[in-house]
């Protein structure tokens, strides 16, 4: 399929699973998930959870070694059309995993809107601020409103005397 021109994950699916015939509800047998699943993947309500689901789809759909590249980057890069971040995410960010589940876990529990709670991510230059940022939305519910902003800190004043 090195022909097809696709911008998304949910489209690059959609084609490569018409192209070899197969319907939502077969491949979602295959995958043992529900069919609506393969449903929000190609309309780009969410994205598989992991990579190696990603490499299942491939395998299921018998995609050769480009195909599979294609499916897993765009699953890597691709943001549900609800978020916009004004950074890329980087598809190799690792290490993060212990902070990212525990403000999945923080975030994501049911609270009044008077029990919101807002938490900041402060710390040197360079150490994945911004990658922790553009990797929460990954897996968290599309109900959930999740705002981030960007502030740069103000130079400090110098405290040198003439």
């Amino acid at each position: 399929m090195k022909d097809c021109n696709v911008s998304s994950f949910g489209e690059l699916l959609q084609a490569l699973r018409l192209q070899r015939n197969i319907n939502q509800r077969h491949l979602a047998i295959k995958l043992d998930v529900h069919r609506n699943t393969i449903s929000k993947w190609e309309r780009g309500i969410c994205l598989p959870e992991s990579k190696t689901v990603v490499l299942e789809l491939a395998r299921q759909l018998q995609l050769d070694t480009y195909d599979t590249q294609r499916l897993l980057e765009a699953s890597l890069t691709a943001f549900s059309p609800r978020w916009h971040m004004p950074f890329p995410r980087n598809p190799f960010f690792s290490g993060r995993d212990t902070l990212l589940h525990y403000l999945h876990e923080a975030l994501g529990r049911q609270r009044t809107s008077a029990q919101c709670q807002c938490y900041a991510l402060t710390g040197l230059g360079g150490i994945g601020k911004t990658q922790v940022a553009t990797s929460m939305p990954i897996g968290m519910p599309t109900t959930m409103l999740l705002l981030c902003g960007w502030q740069q800190k103000p130079e400090r004043a110098s405290s040198r005397v003439s």
